[in-house]
């Protein structure tokens, strides 16, 4: 289905992620990729991988409750490159992360102070060019 590996977004206010640029829903949640299609839940543990039927109550609340509009991603963001993602999910998600380093996107609001770059004074770290 994705033939290199995409760059990724996180969805704000949660530590699910997404490849914008790929036109499924399809999301990493940690560890492994969860996609919907037709009624039914897949699951992969890579993003071009072998996609296996999972029952709906195996899949995690955090992917099933993903807001409808999470494809609008906020002024500001940047991809994560997919193997930033794979690497660093666990510690992110431990140590609140996105909280600390989301910017107010992850609250929600708009970004009003890039630097002439388009990067983000207060500490965007995290979020990165491709």
């Amino acid at each position: 289905m994705v033939p290199a590996p995409p760059p990724m977004s996180v969805i704000p206010r949660t530590y699910v992620y997404f490849p914008p640029d790929v036109n499924v829903d399809v999301f990493f949640y940690q560890g492994y990729w969860y996609r919907p299609h037709q009624g039914h839940w897949y699951r992969s543990k890579s993003y071009n991988g072998k996609w296996a039927y999972i029952s709906p109550n195996k899949v995690p609340r955090a992917v099933i409750n993903v807001p409808p509009d999470f494809r609008h991603i906020p002024a500001g963001y940047r991809h994560i490159p997919y193997g930033d993602v794979r690497k660093n999910w666990k510690t992110w998600e431990k140590h609140k992360y996105w909280e600390k380093h989301g910017g107010r996107e992850w609250h929600g609001e708009e970004r009003q102070d890039p630097d002439r770059h388009g990067h983000d004074k207060g500490g965007g770290k995290g979020r990165h060019d491709d």
